[in-house]
């Protein structure tokens, strides 16, 4: 009887998990802000403005590129032909603007096809990535892609929690039993 019980109620924490809707993992669910930077990283020539990470592309206004973030990674998917002025930078940046997502690394992705562009042009801190394309060219069929690691310091999702609750009732009704 106890049995049973215990059973349908993992049942429904079961269903309660494949319900919840929450993300995880870097940057999915977070607010983050870009700027285009030019001529210098200290003066902003256009503020894209803030989003939310999710799916789809998060910035397409931007006259050269669509920028799409994801939990991991940032791709520049270029939409025309030219070049960049030469300056001492001429690109983005990324800020995490709630600060929760701390950068540890940033590499470039071996499907990025942009001529000159190589890891000393993006460099980043704890909350921001920068992307210096200073004098590159680029046509449509340009792609960059960066690969994004870091540390989340959001509060775990409610799937994880209903888990760990459905693990300590079973260890619960398991030193019951062993009572009885």
């Amino acid at each position: 009887m106890l049995i049973n019980r215990f059973l349908k109620l993992i049942t429904a924490m079961a269903l309660l998990m494949v319900g919840a809707t929450t993300h995880a993992g870097l940057l999915n669910g977070e607010s983050v802000e870009v700027k285009y930077l030019f001529p210098s990283t200290a003066t902003t020539y256009q503020n894209l403005g803030t989003t939310v990470v999710d799916d789809g592309v998060e910035y397409t206004q931007f006259p050269y590129f669509d920028l799409d973030i994801s939990d991991n990674a940032m791709v520049f998917d270029f939409k025309i032909a030219a070049k960049l002025g030469t300056t001492n930078f001429n690109g983005i940046v990324l800020r995490d603007i709630n600060n929760t997502v701390t950068f540890t690394s940033v590499t470039l992705d071996a499907i990025s096809n942009m001529v000159g562009l190589n890891s000393s042009r993006i460099f980043f801190d704890a909350h921001s990535i920068y992307v210096n394309f200073s004098a590159l060219s680029f046509n449509a069929n340009t792609l960059v892609k960066l690969n994004l690691g870091g540390i989340s310091a959001r509060v775990p999702e409610s799937s994880s929690l209903i888990l760990l609750l459905v693990g300590l009732l079973g260890l619960m009704m398991i030193r019951w039993r062993k009572r009885v």
